[in-house]
């Protein structure tokens, strides 16, 4: 699943979606946003891209970029603590 930069052109191509999660998956959700400086869209988009390329198996074995990129800001916060 390649994931496409979204330019003002391609808003025609964008869905917008509505939920509810738990309090706590929000909190964590936030505190991963602050860390990476991610818009709430970006970070809802990566999850399910990469939730896709999990069960599609493309991400068999393998992070895509955009995880191992927020995976090291998070991990580099919390080594500084």
């Amino acid at each position: 699943m390649k994931k496409e930069k979204i330019s003002a052109k391609k808003k025609d191509d964008l869905q917008a979606i509505n939920c509810r999660i738990p309090i706590a998956t929000y909190n964590s959700m936030q505190e991963i946003i602050a860390i990476t400086k991610k818009t709430t869209g970006s970070f809802v988009t990566d999850c399910i891209l990469y939730y896709i390329g999990t069960v599609s198996g493309e991400f068999k074995n393998k992070q895509p970029d955009y995880l191992k990129i927020d995976e090291f800001g998070y991990n580099m916060k919390y080594r500084k603590e």
